[in-house]
C-alpha cells in the first residue's frame, strides 16, 4: 500500500542518490545527489504472497499515479534475506516537500478514490505496514556518485544506538568512513537518522547501492584491509561500537521495476526498468 503521506496528516512540518523527482526529473537519472528526507514504507507480506501475485496489487498503484502524472516516484524492492517484505523509497529535498506532495494528491478525488481501491486489494498480501521518516546525515556519509538506474540490489544495515551514546556512534562511523575511504575510494554509502516512525528512537540505516552480489565478496575480502587501515587492527572502532549499538541488523533486497514507479527516463537509460508490456 503506497500511501504514506496519508500518515503525515497529525503531523506538523517544521543519500549515492536514490532517484530524481521534481525538477531534477528532467535530469539524467544518473549522479542525483542522496535526499535530504528519505521515506521508507515497508510491506510484510503473508507467506506465498510474493512475486507475481504482488506485482499484480502493485500494478493498480502505478497506473492510478501515472493517470495522474503524479510525480511521487517510488523505488521499490523485495527483501533477499529476512522475513518476506517489500520496501518503498520516497525521496524528498524537505519535509515541506512532502508535505507539497501530501496536499497534491488529496487534492485529486479521482486519484484518492483509485488508490483506495488499490490499498484494499494489496491488503490481502500482506500482514503489517509500517512508515519511516529519516534525514540525511551527510557528515556521516560517504558520498560518491552513482547511476542508481544501472544498480540492482540495496544493501541495508539498520543500527539502534544507545540512548546517551550518539557521540559514540558518530566517533564509530567517522572512524569507520576513513578506513574506507582508504581501503575502497569508490565505496558508497549513505546514512540516515529516523525522525518519525514506529520505534524510531536512536535509529540509523545505512544504505549503500550495489551493481552486483559480486560487491559483498569485495566487502568480505576486505575486512583484514579494513582493520588494518584503523591503524590499531579495529580495536578502537570494535569498542565504540560495542559501546553505541543496542541492536545491528543487515539485509539485502533486490530492486524490483514492477513495483516501482519511477520517471520515464530510467526505463530509457536502461530496459531493465521497463514495466512488462512496455
Amino acid at each position: 500500500m503506497k500511501r504514506p503521506l496519508q500518515l503525515l496528516a497529525g503531523l506538523c512540518f517544521v543519500a549515492g542518490g536514490l532517484f530524481s523527482t521534481g525538477v531534477a526529473a528532467a535530469q539524467s537519472a544518473s549522479a542525483q545527489p542522496p535526499p535530504k528526507v528519505l521515506a521508507v514504507f515497508i510491506e510484510e507480506l503473508k507467506p506465498g504472497k510474493g512475486g507475481a501475485l504482488h506485482e499484480k496489487t502493485e500494478s493498480a498503484f502505478q497506473r492510478a499515479l501515472g493517470d495522474a502524472k503524479s510525480t511521487n516516484y517510488y523505488l521499490a524492492m523485495n527483501a533477499i534475506s529476512g522475513p518476506p517484505r517489500a520496501l518503498f523509497l520516497y525521496r524528498y529535498d524537505s519535509f515541506a516537500e512532502m508535505g507539497k506532495k501530501r496536499d497534491e494528491e488529496h487534492a485529486q478525488s479521482a486519484l484518492g478514490s483509485a488508490l483506495d481501491a488499490a490499498d484494499q486489494a494489496d491488503g490481502e498480501l500482506i500482514t503489517t505496514e509500517t512508515w519511516n521518516a529519516f534525514s540525511f546525515r551527510e557528515d556521516l556519509s560517504h558520498v560518491v556518485p552513482v547511476d542508481m538506474a544501472k544498480m540492482r540490489y540495496m544493501d541495508i544495515t539498520r543500527i539502534t544506538v544507545k540512548p546517551g551514546h550518539r557521540a559514540d556512534f558518530e566517533e564509530y562511523m567517522k572512524l569507520t568512513g576513513a578506513a574506507i575511504a582508504k581501503v575502497n575510494p569508490t565505496a558508497r554509502y549513505t546514512v540516515y537518522e529516523s525522525q518519525y516512525g514506529w520505534e524510531n528512537g536512536g535509529i540509523y540505516i545505512i544504505l549503500r547501492p550495489l551493481h552486483s552480489l559480486d560487491e559483498v565478496d569485495t566487502r568480505i575480502a576486505n575486512a583484514p584491509k579494513m582493520r588494518e587501515a584503523t591503524g590499531d587492527g579495529g580495536k578502537k572502532v570494535a569498542d565504540l561500537f560495542a559501546a553505541c549499538a543496542q541492536s545491528s541488523q543487515r539485509n539485502l533486497y533486490s530492486f524490483d521495476p514492477q513495483m516501482s514507479y519511477l520517471p520515464e527516463d530510467w526505463a530509457k537509460s536502461d530496459p531493465f526498468w521497463q514495466h512488462k508490456g512496455q
